[in-house]
This record gives C-alpha cells, structure tokens and sequence, in this order.
C-alpha cells in the first residue's frame, strides 16, 4: 500500500513536471508569436535579405573589412541612391557556397539538465564568464548592435575566388583557440580591421580633418592703438587668435603705419578710421588663410561706427564690430534693428562684437531693456556674463546668430579700462587650411657651384653642336646643363617660413621675457602693485620694440641715400598699409580663368577695330640704316651679366645666380648663343617662351576681380641678356640719327615720370600766370601693349627708325612664334601663341612700343597742341587763346584725328577713363569753359 501510494505520488510529480514544462514552453510560445506579430507592420516593405543603413556603418571608426574571407569585395554589393548597401543584385550573395552568413541567433538545442555539482546538486549554480562565450563566440566588433552578425562571422572560403581575394580563410571557432580566462574572449578570432573608402574623399579618416573648425575670437577695447601697437601684436599671438576685433582704435584717416606695427607676419586688417575727433575708430586683424572680405554697409548708421566683413566659405558667415559711444541712446535701436534686419536676411550665421556702452548689468536700465527685447525678437543670443570695464559694468559684448560660442573668457584689464575678450567659435563648414606655401629650389652653396663649374668644364669639352644653327645649339645646352645641374644639386622641395623682423634683438626680447615674469606674479598674487609693474613692463617693451624698428629703417635710409629706388620702396614698407578687398586667387582654375581672359581681352579689342594704317608723311628726312647687329665680345658680356639684375623665370634651366658665379665656364658658350642669333638674325625658340605672372593695377584694388590685372612676361635669363645687347644698338642708332620723341619719358635715361610731371606743370602755370585758362586731356589706352600689330611695328622700324637687313629679320624673328602660359602658384595654364602686341616685362618691349607711337607727334604739332607720352600715356593740353588762335575747336579736331588714328593702328581709347581738366587762373569763372563740344565715338 505504502509502495502503491509513493508510486502514485511519484507519477503526479511527474506530471505536474511536465505540465509545468507544457505551460512555460506554451507561454514562450505564445509570446515569440506575439512579437513577430509586432515586428511584422515594421518589416513590411523590407527585403528578406539584409539591408542596412550606411549612414550607420560611416560611423563606425574603423569600419569592417570582409572581403574574400575577412575583405569586401568590390563587385559584391551595389549601392541604391538613396545610401543604402543592399545585397539583392549580388550573385555570390544568393550562393550559399560563396559567402555563408550565419544566422544573428543560434537554433538552440535541446535542452539539457543542469549538472549538479558534489554537494551542491540542489543549487544552483553560477556560469563562468567563459561560458557564454562558447555559446555565441562573439568578441571584438561583433559586440557593436549595429553590426549584423552575419557579416562580421567568418565563412568558409570560396571553392573559385573571384579577383582580388587572398582565399586566406579566417580561424575557426574551436577548442582549440586560445581564451582569456577572465573574458572567454577568443584572439584567434579578433580580426584587423580598416576604413571603409568613400567615393571621391578618400579613408574615414578623412572626415576628421573636414570636421568644422573652431576658431579663437578676440576682442579688446584698445582706447588707442596707436601706443600698444606691438603690445596688441604679442596679444594675438601668445593667443593663437584668428581674429582680434579693436574698438577705440584712434587711428585717424590717412594713417596707416600704425597697422604695420601692428599686424603679425602672415596676418591681414580691415581698418575703419575714426569719424569724430574723440574716440572711436576700428580694427580687425586676423590670419591671411580665412579668406575674408571686407563689405560696405548699405545703410548709414549715426549712432555708432560700423565694420562688416564676410568670411567666404558656404555657408557664408558675416562678423559685424560695433562701437556705440555714450550719450547716442536716441537712435541707436532704431539703428541697431535695421541693422540686424538686414543681416539675417542675407546670412544665415552672423556674429557681433562690440563696445557698445550698455549697462546690461543694470536690470532697471531703459536701453538695457529695450536692447534685450530686441535681440529675442531676432532670435539673438548674448554671451557675455560677467563685467568687462574697470567699474564693474558689462560694455562689451558678443552676440551671435546661429551659431554657438564656447570657451568664453574675460580676461582682467590690461591695456585699458575694458577687459579683454576671447571666445572659441565653430565655424559653419571647414576652412581649407592653406598650408606654407612649397617650393622647389636647388641649393647652391660655393662647394656646389665648384662641382658644378668642375663637372661642366669636362662635359664641355666634348660638346660640340652645329654652332650655324642656334636654336639647335640653346636646346643641346640646356640639356647639358640641367643634366649637369641635376648630379650636383638636385631638386628639393621646402616649404616656406615667414621671416622674424630683423630689428628684433636681445634688448627686445629681454623686455619681452620680463613681460611675462611680471604677469606671471601679478597672476599669482593678484595685487594692485603687481598689476602696475605688469602695465610698466609692458610700456617699456613698447618703446624698446619701437625704438629698434626705427633705428633698423634709420639706417637702410642713411646707407641708400643716393638710391632713390631703395628709398622709395623703404619708405612705402613703412608709411603705407594696402588694405585687403579679397583673397588671392590660388586654385588650379584660376590659371586656365586667367589664360582666356587676356586671350579673349585682345581677342575682342582686335575684332572691334579695322586697323588701316595711314600714316602722315614723316617731317624728317629718310633715317641712316642699320642693317645687322654687332656681335659682343667676352668682356662686354662679362660686364653686362655682372650689371644685370639677378631674376629670370620659372622656366630658367640654370638659376640666374649660378650664370653670374659660374660665368668664366658658361661664358663662351653663353656668348656663341648671343652672337650666332645677332648674326643669323635668328632668335632660339627657347628665348622666346614667357611664363605670365598677373598683377593687380592699382594697389588696393579688389583682387578677386580679374579684370584688375594686367599680364607681365618673365622671360629667361639668357634672354633678357640677348635683349639687353639688342636694346643698346638700338637705343644708340635712335640717339646719333635723333629719331626719338622729344616729348617721350620712361625708360631712358635723363627721362623719367619727374621730367615728365615738371615740363606738364610748368606749362600750364605759365599759361596761368599769363590769365589764360588751358585744356588738359589724359588719354588712357586698354591693353596697349598687347594690341601691337607685328605688320605694322616692322614697317615702322624700316620705315621711321632705317632698320633693315638682318637687323629687321632678327626683330621679324623676336616678334613671331611666341609662347606664353599663365602661373599662379605651382600650376601653369596650357600654352597659347603670341599673334599680337610687345611682352610686357621685357627690356625691348617698352622702346619698341614708343617707336610704334611715333606718328602721333606729327598730329599734334600739325594742331599746334603740346603733348607729352610716358609709355602708354598720353598727355595733350593747350592754353585756351582766341588771339593765339588756341581754341575749342582745334582741340576738338586734334582728338578726333586722333582717335581715327589709334584705331587705325589696332589702338583702343577707352574713354571711360580719359580725363578732361580744365585749369583757369580764376576758379569762379571756369563754368564758362565747360561745354567743350560733342567728342564723336568711332
């Protein structure tokens, strides 16, 4: 009975088992159904293979790489344009014997009873950490949720692999694999991993360096710059700032040698000069490698001074500096508003700073107030918590729209009653860092030029060209020669470094060094005392910095006395600051821009004008004739590459140092070239290549403008030498036969713009002391040089100057078949030929233009108007003088004639910039003279 009744109870235990199984596998049941069911509304739509986002797999840093057995493959996936990498389209992805992508769950077997453990076999008992490890063997990567298992598991390799795998397969999951003991991790299974490569930018890695950049900000209320201009200087860069905005400059119009004090090497301002008499006036410096445009304000502000400038990157940013003065709270929000409401709607991102003398500590303050209502109403977003002036009030603001600003700091005042302010802001997009600018040179020091002169004298020996056919024997030379060149000095590429100022010296830099140990013990103790020896310190590092700079320019004055070239260019580095409009124009484009617009210039000049040339019968009787050039011996040009001026082009072979250093040796070589083109009449197509180099106009003109350049040719170095000897043959024929323009300046000797500016002037005062009122007319000519017509400059040489023979052939030759290409940094524009005008930049280009002009005197005096030409600029004036018989109407008619004549000579007036005075001894009556008479257009 006892046996029947403990059987019994042990079946309804057995039971009740597994009843209790039946109910939890049930339940579980039911809710893996439940949840598919939940999964299905997301998963409708979405292909049964795997899809993924790769977005997600962007960010993942390093990314995985499974192609072949731990790589991608290239042809394996195909890319949807909306970025997401799908495998439908994959014919190895469809073959489970090419990738075998195992499932993200394992099918779990049949369950199995616990062990039970010795005395423990009631308990339960905790798995070691290895445990989970066997069972899903998943470690590195593979731990990352946006990793689909499948891809990261290895696979079997390929029975054929495609191209490009290594058909190395990965190790397996096994016992055998080496574990840690407290992880279970498996090494052998851990797998090295590289950036994924993105289309057109390169590795992952390469988002990082186009991450936006955070630039420091600065702002100071100087309260004159004028006596901390090195003080301010050290400021930005023991800063590292990239833009340091000075209110209270006091810089006054017209003075400019300030901001060269104050400008750091590699550094660039925007200056706006002070409108009142007290106060104001503004500053921005910051590094020449933002590219940063100054703007001017479409409105005008009366309640405080105003600079706008555009950082010039996409998205735009505009930075606005203000500085309101006190007592002008009647318009300023009525000025502020209209300001802001024009911003925001040109800008998306937009900065503020300023002084603008608000009390926005003062909660009962009225412009505080009103000021705060208007900066909400725009969404504005003020900065600055803490004072900024001596007293305890905060003036000084930064404002910002779109933008955050981080890192604010206020610094204690120093220079002025206002504390100084630095902020880091992340700029809307990346700025393209310009790097140091390389170049590529050859260094050549006395031991390299010794090898060189050594390992040309023995290659020369056997170099023996066909002497009769020169441009045969310039290619043989240059090949010698930069094979030589090439042995001893290679070429090296450095990169450039912005050079100290030389008037630095120990006296400077002590100065500097007890700047910064007093600022360091004002910083620790914080005393008043402290802080007045850290001002002293710094005044007397102003005065000693400045004290040096001027001695520097002091003494290269006193030495170049008598050089009034030296003198002009030291006192131009000294007094005159050409403020920035643009960036310089670098990019690649931009020589190929350059290329087709002074192509397309001429082009369209020449197409507008039927030239026609007529010219007056000449005055002078026929000229003597020079039919062939004289050679020059090894003296003479010895003498002339020790005169000539060391610059050349980049197209030089041999640099222009090394032709004067190793002359003895290059000398007779140099001179069979010079001598067999003066004696064929013949110049080597080599000497006949000029590299463009564009250069603005005016100064100060906006770079980014194209049209504000003008072409100058640098040519070789051995071809400024053959010119040089040319143009003193020249030069000489025209002066013993008297064939020049009386009234010709530039680029003669004894005739410079001064002659031309004291004969102009000293007429017209003499006709004004007289009571006679005179004409002044200044001609401006578009692309002179370049509109030259070869046809027509050879028949002046033959006809007006006697050149003839070999003479007019060599000429013929120098004029035809040139090249030219434009450079702007490393990168040259393609080549294109010369059909017309004179190089500019060139020793004969200049003398032959004023040849080309001859006629034109011949008009003048036939109207009996006084003239004067420089280069390409003509000056023609005349006293008005009924009883002279001077009039209106000859003047009239002597432009009209002209006029036809220019145009006759592919010459193109452009009369928007020719100028009309009118100079009369009584400036009250000069209406009377201003209706002229209509100037009839061609």
């Amino acid at each position: 009975m006892a046996l029947a009744h403990g059987h019994a109870a042990s079946c309804s235990s057995s039971l009740r088992t597994d009843a209790l199984h039946f109910i939890g596998f049930y339940w579980r049941f039911i809710g893996f159904y439940a949840l598919f069911l939940s999964l299905i509304p997301f998963l409708n739509g979405v292909d049964p293979l795997l899809t993924y986002d790769r977005a997600a797999l962007l960010r993942l840093r390093p990314s995985v790489d499974v192609a072949g057995s731990a790589r991608w493959e290239p042809g394996c996936a195909s890319y949807e344009p909306h970025g997401r990498c799908c495998w439908l389209n994959c014919p190895r992805a469809l073959s489970t014997q090419a990738v075998m992508c195992r499932p993200s769950v394992r099918p779990s077997s049949r369950r199995k009873h616990r062990r039970r453990r010795g005395k423990r076999g009631s308990r339960r008992v905790r798995r070691r950490p290895g445990s989970l490890n066997k069972r899903l063997a998943r470690s590195g990567p593979a731990s990352d949720p946006m990793v689909p298992r499948c891809l990261l598991d290895y696979s079997a390799p390929c029975p054929g692999n495609s191209a490009g795998s290594d058909g190395v397969s990965a190790p397996r999951h096994g016992r055998s694999a080496r574990r840690s003991r407290q992880t279970g991790v498996c090494w052998e299974n851990l797998r090295s991993v590289t950036g994924t490569e993105l289309e057109g930018t390169g590795s992952v890695r390469d988002l990082g360096a186009a991450a936006p950049l955070q630039t420091r900000f600065g702002l100071v209320n100087a309260r004159s710059v004028l006596n901390k201009t090195f003080i301010l200087r050290d400021f930005f860069i023991q800063h590292d700032l990239g833009f340091l905005c000075i209110c209270e400059s006091w810089i006054p119009f017209g003075d400019t040698s300030s901001l060269l004090e104050l400008i750091p090497p590699g550094c660039s301002c925007f200056n706006i000069p002070r409108s009142r008499g007290r106060g104001g006036g503004l500053v921005v410096v910051f590094k020449s490698s933002f590219p940063c445009k100054q703007l001017t304000p479409t409105m005008s502000f009366s309640s405080f001074e105003l600079c706008l400038f555009e950082l010039c990157i996409s998205p735009r940013l505009l930075v606005v500096l203000i500085y309101r003065p006190p007592k002008t709270d009647s318009n300023f929000l009525n000025d502020f508003c209209d300001l802001v409401a024009d911003c925001i709607l040109k800008y998306d991102y937009v900065l503020f700073f300023g002084d603008f003398n608000i009390h926005i500590c003062c909660p009962d303050n009225v412009l505080a107030k009103g000021f705060f209502n208007l900066l909400e109403s725009f969404n504005l977003t003020q900065w600055v918590s803490s004072p900024t002036h001596a007293r305890g009030h905060t003036l000084d603001l930064v404002i910002s729209y779109g933008l955050p600003i981080m890192n604010l700091v206020t610094l204690p005042p120093v220079f002025s009653d206002h504390s100084p302010i630095l902020c880091d802001v992340t700029l809307p997009c990346p700025v393209p860092v310009c790097e140091a600018p390389a170049t590529r040179f050859r260094a050549l020091d006395a031991e390299t030029i010794s090898k060189f002169v050594d390992c040309m004298s023995v290659r020369l020996e056997t170099f023996n060209p066909d002497p009769s056919n020169v441009d045969h024997y310039s290619q043989h030379f240059d090949v010698l020669c930069n094979q030589v060149l090439d042995v001893v000095a290679p070429l090296k590429l450095c990169k450039s470094r912005p050079r100290r100022e030389p008037w630095l010296s120990d006296v400077t830099r002590a100065c500097r060094r007890a700047c910064r140990s007093s600022e360091r013990k004002w910083k620790k103790d914080g005393l008043q005392v402290s802080r007045e020896l850290f001002r002293a310190s710094l005044v007397a590092y102003q005065d000693a910095v400045r004290a040096a700079r001027m001695a520097y320019f002091a003494d290269i004055i006193e030495t170049n006395s008598n050089n009034p070239k030296i003198l002009f260019k030291t006192l131009n580095s000294v007094l005159v600051y050409q403020e920035p409009s643009s960036m310089s124009p670098t990019a690649a484009g931009n020589s190929e821009a350059f290329h087709k617009f002074f192509v397309d210039k001429v082009s369209g000049i020449r197409a507008v004008i039927s030239g026609n040339s007529v010219d007056p019968v000449p005055v002078h009787p026929l000229p003597p004739t020079l039919s062939s050039l004289n050679t020059v011996s090894y003296s003479e040009l010895s003498k002339l590459v020790a005169r000539q001026k060391p610059s050349g082009s980049p197209l030089d072979v041999l640099p222009p140092r090394l032709w004067k250093a190793a002359f003895p040796c290059l000398g007779p070589s140099l001179g069979q070239i010079i001598n067999g083109s003066l004696s064929t009449g013949v110049v080597p197509a080599a000497l006949k290549a000029a590299v463009i180099r564009p250069t603005l106009k005016k100064p100060g003109a906006d770079v980014s403008v194209i049209e504000n350049y003008r072409p100058i040719s640098t040519l070789p170095f051995t071809s400024k030498l053959l010119e040089k000897v040319v143009y003193q043959q020249l030069v000489s024929h025209l002066a013993d036969s008297d064939l020049f323009e009386v009234f010709q300046s530039g680029f003669r000797s004894g005739h410079s713009t001064e002659s031309a500016l004291l004969r102009v002037l000293n007429d017209i005062y003499l006709s004004l002391d007289q009571g006679t009122s005179v004409l002044l007319l200044l001609l401006d000519l578009t692309a002179a040089f370049d509109t030259v017509d070869h046809a027509i400059l050879l028949d002046r040489l033959e006809r007006w100057v006697g050149i003839k023979g070999s003479a007019l052939d060599w000429f013929r030759s120098y004029l035809q078949n040139r090249t030219f290409c434009v450079k702007l940094g490393d990168v040259f524009s393609s080549w294109e030929g010369l059909r017309w005008g004179v190089p500019q930049g060139s020793i004969l280009g200049p003398l032959l233009f004023a040849i080309y002009l001859l006629p034109l005197g011949s008009i003048f005096r036939k109207h009996g108007l006084s003239f004067h030409l420089y280069a390409d600029d003509c000056q023609i004036y005349s006293p008005l003088c009924q009883e002279k018989g001077h009039s209106i109407q000859s003047f009239v008619s002597c432009v009209n004639e002209v006029k036809s004549w220019l145009m006759s000579n592919y010459l193109h007036l452009n009369e928007g910039k020719t100028e009309l005075i009118v100079f009369h001894p009584n400036s009250r009556n000069v209406d009377r003279y201003a209706d002229l008479g209509p100037l009839s257009p061609y």
